[in-house]
């Protein structure tokens, strides 16, 4: 219960934190709260109390209304598929190859005035928010399953504590990349969280990989007006 409230304030300072939300609520369901209606109610309260503390307020002063300006500034579907900055993601490889395709004469499509914001597609067909979340569930389904079954016959170490490491650590590290793998619109730095995980578990097996990626975080420390 108190690890759902702190899960929750979480993601309440920093939505980024949803990428890690289904493999946390299948732990818990799984390992937790199984069959038993007490404690899913009790956990369900205890991640629901930051929530109406944070919008709560919004509500009672502007109305239900405020809810979906809210969501619009922390989900900006409207600004395209891609960063302003192309993050080292599968979506920039995909407008790699659009470029490509336009630079060796494809057939373009006109440029909306609404995507003036972000890179827009000249060739290939463009993809949407929902196309990006399915992709993104398709991906992590094995993922998903093995913690929720593994989290249902967790084992426990010799000093008589659960070993997480395999059943929320592991399954965190590898699906977390995935929202910024395929995601729409994602930041560069949002792989830096999993980057680090990554290096305090595996050790310095993923030293090339951290430097390679690091390498995406460079435009931040750049002004290139």
């Amino acid at each position: 219960m108190v690890s759902a409230l702190l899960f929750s304030v979480l993601l309440n300072f920093k939505h980024i934190y949803l990428y890690v939300a289904p493999i946390y609520f299948l732990y818990i369901l799984g390992h937790y709260v199984r069959s038993n209606l007490k404690r899913f109610v009790s956990v369900a309260f205890a991640a629901g109390v930051p929530f109406l503390f944070s919008f709560g307020p919004f509500v009672v002063a502007g109305g239900w209304q405020q809810i979906g300006f809210i969501f619009q500034r922390l989900f900006p579907f409207q600004r395209g598929l891609v960063h302003a900055y192309w993050a080292p993601n599968f979506w920039a490889g995909y407008y790699f190859l659009d470029r490509v395709l336009a630079g060796i004469g494809f057939t373009q499509r006109p440029v909306a005035a609404s995507l003036a914001y972000s890179s827009s597609l000249k060739v290939l067909p463009n993809v949407s928010a929902g196309v990006t979340l399915l992709i993104i569930l398709l991906t992590s389904l094995p993922i998903y399953a093995r913690t929720f079954l593994k989290s249902l016959s967790a084992t426990v170490t010799t000093n008589g504590k659960q070993d997480t490491s395999e059943l929320f650590v592991r399954p965190v590290i590898l699906s977390g990349p995935l929202f910024f793998f395929f995601g729409y619109h994602a930041h560069e730095k949002a792989i830096t969280a999993y980057i680090n995980l990554a290096l305090l578990y595996y050790g310095d097996v993923l030293w090339p990989d951290v430097l390679i990626n690091s390498v995406n975080l460079l435009p931040l420390l750049i002004d290139v007006r």
